[in-house]
């Protein structure tokens, strides 16, 4: 193991030990909590529409505080409270949801990025090297240097990269 990659292993260990609730799926869900209370009540209702529990959530607080205070609410409002008193509240997709690891993937990407561009690593090995022990890649440290409680494999790291670097291109394009 070289130098540069003591270093890229040490800055991994890092950015784990000061995200350690960013990471968890709990954390990950307070963030996502965090900024869609500050989403416009249009945005809320088309989540909650598609079975957005938190979205239906925070649509219930503000109701509250509308009724609480007197104040009108949006007609958009109204007719989804009508949807929901009249057909039932809109049920979610079982099993885990986008956000529950929002900022687990967010962290592991940037970190990927960082031991490419600073670190000099590629981003992935193929999988012709990945037999080899000489070649290593960014993915690889990530993975090899998260704790162990996050389950991650170096395909699981990749993945995330690739769907990062993917959304990336999908903005860029959008500009």
């Amino acid at each position: 193991m070289d130098e540069q990659e003591k270093r890229a292993r040490a800055f991994v260990r890092r950015v784990f030990a000061g995200a350690t609730k960013s990471v968890t799926k709990e954390g990950a869900q307070q963030f996502f909590r965090a900024g869609i209370e500050l989403k416009p009540i249009e945005e809320l209702i088309e989540g909650a529409r598609e079975g957005d529990p938190k979205a239906l959530e925070v649509l219930r607080a503000r109701g509250r505080a509308l009724r609480g205070s007197g104040a009108t609410a949006p007609r958009e409002f109204h007719l989804f409270v009508w949807e929901c008193f009249l057909d039932g509240y809109p049920k979610g997709r079982p099993g885990p949801k986008p956000y529950d690891h929002l900022t687990r993937d967010m962290i592991i990407a940037g970190m990927v990025k960082i031991i490419h561009e600073e670190f000099g690593f590629s981003a992935t090995r193929n999988e012709a090297s990945k037999d080899k022990s000489s070649t290593v890649s960014a993915c690889q440290i990530v993975a090899e240097e998260a704790p162990k409680s996050l389950f991650l494999t170096e395909e699981v790291v990749e993945a995330i990269w690739k769907a990062s670097a993917a959304k990336a291109r999908m903005e860029a394009q959008q500009l």
